[in-house]
């Protein structure tokens, strides 16, 4: 019977030492993976600066543009209710329809549709970066 037990208690020492193995290793590569993924973020951080200027640029020449419209046509309308006073209800009229379409430019950009974009170009990246 001590044969047995000491046959047993063998088989459970190798499998305690395969297991310590298998533990090993999996931290081993658990790390690697850590440091690669680290590596992977670090090299794509510029990517991911340039293409948030981007964004934040698209938003400023938005504004820009919006506001010196708005400015110029203030201004004609000004001038021309000066120069000719009877035309002020034509003027009042062209600024509404140059707003309205101010409006319409600024409203056609939809967030949701630029996010979604954004999230499946990112997925994309991810896909060719990770596999």
């Amino acid at each position: 019977m001590t044969d047995e037990k000491s046959g047993a208690q063998g088989m459970i020492d190798r499998a305690k030492e395969d297991l310590k193995r298998f533990r090993d290793e999996l931290e081993l590569k658990a790390s690697l993976a850590k440091m690669e993924a680290k590596k992977a973020t670090e090299h794509l951080e510029p990517a991911f600066k340039k293409f948030e200027a981007a964004l934040d640029e698209a938003g400023r020449k938005l504004g820009d543009t919006a506001e010196k419209a708005r400015l110029q046509a203030t201004l004609a309308a000004s001038e021309a209710k000066s120069s000719w006073p009877g035309l002020e209800a034509a003027v009042d009229h062209v600024l509404s329809d140059i707003k309205n379409e101010l409006k319409k430019s600024a409203d056609s950009i939809d967030p949701d549709k630029t996010a979604a974009d954004v999230k499946a170009k990112l997925s994309d990246l991810k896909k060719r970066l990770f596999g």
